[in-house]
């Protein structure tokens, strides 16, 4: 759709990322770290050095965005990267 997963200018936390036109700043660019048991990742953002957080309060209900946060590895910080249904392999 043209977007990137975009974490702002500023370094506060907690922090929502956002959806914006690609411009290839450093706020639009994100390490991907295999966790120790290889299921999933951890997102970084290259500029802040925050990860993607899902907050604990969080739920099916609640509809609450992801946001970044300081790294600790647990649950609510993993990634499943997938391709799409029909999308290229």
């Amino acid at each position: 759709n043209g977007l990137a997963l975009d974490a702002g200018r500023g370094s506060d936390q907690p922090r929502q990322p956002t959806m914006s036109a690609l411009t290839h700043e450093p706020w639009q660019r994100w390490r991907l770290h295999p966790t120790e048991d290889g299921a999933a990742f951890i997102v970084e953002s290259v500029h802040t050095g925050h990860v993607l957080d899902v907050p604990h309060e969080a739920g099916p209900e609640t509809r609450t965005p992801p946001v970044l946060w300081t790294r600790h590895g647990a649950f609510n910080q993993q990634w499943l990267i997938v391709t799409p249904s029909g999308g290229p392999v």
